[in-house]
């Protein structure tokens, strides 16, 4: 029964957070209660161990990537140089610029900096910071996270290969989305 219990509950909380973030417009504040409730939980019943749940929450990453989103959506707001630089780039340029710089800064931080201002093309830039975490592990909070788990888990995951299959997608699938964006006449 302790493991039915465990999936239980983390479907509860998997499932508020999703209707959490479809209904409501700021749902990040209730979407991290949901998790400190549900980890408060499982801690208080003795089932978790505090230290496993830190391990799990990668919190050191969150903290610094939050750190870097700011700093970088403060420089976004206060300097127009991202401004002007996504200026002098059509749909074809904004969108493989957004996927690189998702990979160079990650894409919730290369969001806050390109998106602080309204951009010329932001579909574009949003498919690139879509699509540009695929390229390589650096781009997506999910893939950091996800490492470290699944190296305790004996999981073998191959960051090179998932690169190279990254790479062929990114650039099919980028070129699909861009194209559908100039047949629906989308900026």
């Amino acid at each position: 029964m302790g493991t039915g219990a465990k999936v239980g509950l983390g479907l509860v909380g998997v499932v508020a957070a999703v209707v959490m973030v479809v209904a409501l417009r700021s749902p990040a504040l209730p979407v991290a209660a949901t998790g400190v409730f549900v980890a408060s939980v499982r801690l208080l019943q003795h089932r978790e161990r505090f230290d496993r749940v830190f391990e799990v929450l990668g919190l050191p990453v969150l903290v610094g990537l939050f750190g870097l989103a700011v700093a970088l959506g403060t420089i976004g707001r206060a300097s127009s140089g991202p401004q002007i630089l996504l200026s002098h780039l059509d749909r074809w340029g904004t969108a493989p610029f957004a996927a690189l710089m998702a990979v160079f800064f990650n894409n919730l931080a290369a969001a806050s900096l390109l998106a602080a201002r309204s951009p010329g093309h932001p579909f574009a830039l949003l498919v690139g910071l879509n699509l540009g975490p695929n390229l390589f592990v650096t781009g997506s909070l999910a893939w950091i996270l996800w490492l470290r788990p699944a190296g305790t888990a004996d999981a073998r995951p191959s960051i090179w290969h998932a690169r190279r299959l990254g790479v062929v997608a990114v650039a099919l699938s980028m070129a699909a989305a861009l194209g559908m964006l100039a047949v629906t006449a989308l900026h």
